[in-house]
């Protein structure tokens, strides 16, 4: 049995360095942890992992609960159905494989071939797809893949025929932007310059550029369509018509929360065309008529909504609108067979309606339940599209929709897998969502799931998770991670607090920069409303986030470490004061502000957790994760923090870290790793709750 009382921490060495920032002196003792592939940092890691393996292993529960996780992880995966010259392209696993496979079939009911095999591409599954796209005929796949979870891509070219790779290979890309030009024979591609050697995973990402590349010539010899090189700090981001011959770029500048629209032509000479000049508001493009091009938009609309904008007359005063903002956020829209799709958020709910390219409402689609649609996939010509549908306890299940009869008769909406086969019942089950008053009174939704029949006053164990930023709504989904907790008999809760985009752009923006408290008031008040209505005890309450939602880990574990048992902050940025010192954190800004603006400055630190651990205060017991090779939040947020914690913890409460080798933000990572990483959380959470897991 694992004692907390006898944990003895690495020793961390403390050196001088001081930053001045508007005029307070900030110790960062830890700055050396920022080389993360010094000798001395990976001892560090290594001498951190050997003591909390040997702690993990003396929790006697630990394997059972991996068996559990690895059963209902297995039982076969599918992804959405994607249509190119009669094919159909599709992730699936029969629960074999660490990673999904690609394969292809004639018409949606054709055998499938493999096509691809992810697996085959390194020998401890390291290797993941980061994307991939048929060209229009099918005969090509373009596919991306990301090593150790890393952002970098790297592109190459398959013959869907042969199965046999191309000799073309494109390199430096991230966060897998590419796609087919019109005809087949070339790849419009976003890439930034090759980094230098040792620094792939901590370098700001500046400075990128995109390009056409032409099937069988070198990368040296790809053409560069687009660059800001008199602003590499801005982002660009591309997407293209379904003619193929329209680059629309999206431009955006740190600490803004929109973005710029700039066109060009892919088949003529003509410059770039700055349609839409204005970093404030945000667009996201949904298909074309010739000159007249389709938006859905916050400008106007905090719950968004669709306009047109002409070329030549792209003046606001001069924008249509189509399809005005509604009560709810209108969360997606995509153009599929000439119609607007679109899906609404109805307190963390979907609701999809169907629109004319004129904003004639055509109806509504009826879902299987109150659940959600988190990927819908399918194209401009063709009325056929596909949708994943899910819920809290509904494993994701593929719906075929058919929205060609509509007006006049209701879509067709089919399912054309069964359940997996991995011994789930949800009618075991059952979810409910909830409402609670934040500290400033606003009304958050709290979404519960659980065994049938579980009421106040049973006290389970408890996970409380949230994320609360970056305009990313969390909404109920089935996940086997989650779902293996509420079979042990736990409480699964995700608060829907501010930051997010579960009520539209003012949820959004009422929690970012100097408001950023906010977010971490709506989660400390979710853990009061489980506590006060007796759902559980402090005892047995665990808090969990991933990125920005360990942020929202770490940050109210700081505030208020009386409230919460455990703590799992994953993946976290945690050093608010250096967070845009890296990779891609200089376009976090839009949410957390710069530390550079001094009152911006003034707000991160106050609940940056890094610089908010005290000396003498009893925290939650406490397992940080991340990956040694994570180029989105770099480990040494994990690194330096846990040190901290270590050094001023006051109680035997154990506060150990864990770092997966080879593994980076998430993205990626093989299923047996995966499941190993929320055995271990569970394991520590339920051993730090004093309770037993139940068959």
């Amino acid at each position: 049995m694992t004692d907390n009382a006898s944990l003895h921490y690495p020793a961390t060495r403390l050196d001088g360095t001081v930053d001045d920032y508007h005029g307070e002196r900030i110790a960062d003792p830890y700055r050396w942890l920022e080389e993360i592939r010094s000798a001395e940092t990976e001892a560090w890691v290594a001498a951190q992992n050997s003591l909390t393996d040997a702690y993990l292993a003396g929790i006697p529960e630990r394997s059972a609960i991996l068996e559990r996780l690895m059963r209902l992880a297995t039982g076969g995966q599918r992804g959405l159905p994607r249509e190119a010259g009669g094919l159909y392209f599709r992730m699936l696993n029969d629960g074999s494989h660490d990673q999904d496979q690609l394969f292809v079939s004639q018409g949606l009911d054709g055998e499938p071939r493999l096509l691809l095999d992810p697996n085959a591409l390194s020998d401890n599954g390291s290797i993941s797809l980061a994307m991939w796209a048929p060209s229009p005929d099918g005969s090509l796949l373009l596919y991306g893949t990301s090593a150790s979870g890393s952002d970098w891509t790297e592109w190459r070219v398959r013959d869907v025929a042969t199965g046999s790779d191309l000799p073309d290979i494109i390199r430096w890309g991230k966060y897998a932007n590419a796609a087919w030009e019109a005809g087949g024979q070339s790849v419009i591609y976003k890439r930034y310059p090759e980094p230098q050697p040792g620094r792939e995973h901590m370098d700001s990402s500046h400075g990128s550029s995109i390009h056409r590349h032409r099937l069988g010539t070198e990368q040296s010899a790809d053409a560069l369509l687009f660059s800001l090189p008199e602003r590499p700090d801005e982002g660009i981001f591309f997407s293209l018509n379904a003619a193929r011959d329209l680059l629309v770029v999206y431009n955006s500048r740190r600490g803004m929360p929109g973005n710029r629209i700039i066109l060009l032509d892919l088949q003529g000479g003509a410059e770039p065309e700055v349609l839409v000049d204005d970093y404030a508001i945000s667009l996201q493009f949904l298909g074309n008529d010739g000159a007249q091009l389709w938006f859905r938009t916050d400008n106007e609309a905090p719950n968004h909504r669709i306009v047109a904008i002409e070329r030549g007359r792209a003046d606001q005063a001069d924008w249509r609108e189509l399809v005005p903002q509604r009560s709810e956020a209108l969360r997606m829209a995509a153009l599929y067979g000439g119609r607007f799709v679109c899906q609404y958020l109805e307190h963390a709910a979907s609701r999809i309606h169907v629109f004319a390219v004129d904003g004639t409402e055509l109806g509504r689609l009826q879902l299987p339940g109150n659940g959600n649609v988190e990927l819908m996939q399918g194209s401009e010509h063709s009325a056929e599209f596909f949708l994943g549908y899910t819920d809290a306890i509904t494993p994701d299940s593929c719906l075929r929709v058919e929205i060609s009869d509509l007006p006049s008769g209701p879509a067709s909406l089919s399912a054309i897998d069964p359940l997996p086969d991995n011994g789930w019942d949800p009618a075991l089950y059952e979810t409910s969502t909830v409402f609670y008053a934040s500290a400033d009174g606003t009304r958050v939704p709290l979404h519960l799931a659980h065994r049938k029949g579980l009421r106040p006053g049973a006290n389970p164990p408890t996970i409380l998770y949230g994320y609360g930023g970056f305009n990313i709504a969390q909404i109920p989904k089935f996940t086997p991670a989650r779902a293996a907790w509420i079979e042990m008999g736990g409480l699964f809760a995700i608060a829907g607090i501010r930051g997010g985009s579960e009520y539209g752009r003012a949820w959004h923006h009422a929690a970012i920069k100097q408001n950023r408290q906010r977010a971490y008031e709506d989660f400390i008040a979710a853990a009061e409303y489980l506590l006060s209505e007796g759902w559980t005890t402090r005892a047995q309450l665990a808090i969990q986030g991933r990125s920005n939602g360990g942020l929202l880990v770490g940050a109210v574990m700081c505030q208020r470490p009386d409230l919460f048992a455990v703590a799992l902050p994953q993946v976290g940025v945690m050093d608010m004061l250096r967070f845009n010192q890296f990779t891609a954190g200089p376009f976090w800004e839009s949410d957390y502000g710069s530390p550079q603006n001094e009152a911006e400055y003034r707000a991160i630190r106050a609940y940056s957790p890094l610089h908010n651990l005290r000396e003498g205060s009893c925290y939650p017991a406490t397992l940080v994760t991340t990956g040694d090779t994570d180029d989105r939040v770099v480990p040494s947020h994990s690194y330096k923090f846990a040190a901290r914690l270590q050094a001023v913890q006051a109680c035997d409460r154990p506060a150990l870290i864990r770092v997966d080798t080879r593994a980076g933000h998430g993205q990626g990572k093989p299923i047996a790793q995966e499941m190993r990483e929320f055995a271990d959380m569970y394991a520590f959470a339920l051993h730090n709750m004093g309770v037993t897991a139940s068959p």
